[in-house]
């Protein structure tokens, strides 16, 4: 029982690193990236400093109907309100987009984490531009601008 809870994860990293900043878990379904995102954006925005965000997500056992397998991923972030010296992204200009309208299923077998792909593409990107994390309806949006 002592790992079964969703913010385990999170207490065995403070321990083993005698972390004792606060630590925040997230239960979003669809929306987890989207979640992750503003929850860290309104951290930094309350306290400055720097951000872990952390996404992880372990297969489902078959024996559970209605839901669907996925495959054990992680991605993690470093945010922070300062940035530093050298190559950087800046993140800005958090808002709603136009609702998307219907949404397909899922696939049978897939990550919520690969939902980070669009943020992992503009984060490497030469160009400026906006990128979009799925949400229920209106997809959050966000501008990003690489400083090389």
């Amino acid at each position: 029982f002592k790992n079964s809870v969703h913010n385990a994860a999170s207490g065995h990293f403070s321990i083993a690193f005698s972390n004792r900043s606060p630590s925040t878990t997230l239960s979003a379904g669809e929306n987890l990236i989207a979640a992750g995102l503003v929850e860290a954006w309104g951290l930094l925005a309350q306290r400055e400093g720097e951000v872990l965000l952390v996404f992880s997500e372990e297969s489902v056992p078959e024996s559970l109907p209605g839901h669907s397998l996925r495959t054990l991923t992680g991605v993690a972030f470093h945010l922070r309100a300062t940035p530093p010296a050298g190559p950087r992204v800046t993140l800005s200009n958090l808002r709603r987009g136009e609702p998307l309208g219907a949404r397909l299923d899922p696939p049978r077998v897939r990550s919520r984490c690969a939902d980070a792909a669009p943020w992992l593409e503009a984060l490497t990107s030469p160009t400026h531009g906006t990128f979009a994390l799925p949400d229920d309806g209106a997809p959050w949006l966000v501008d990003f601008n690489p400083e090389r």
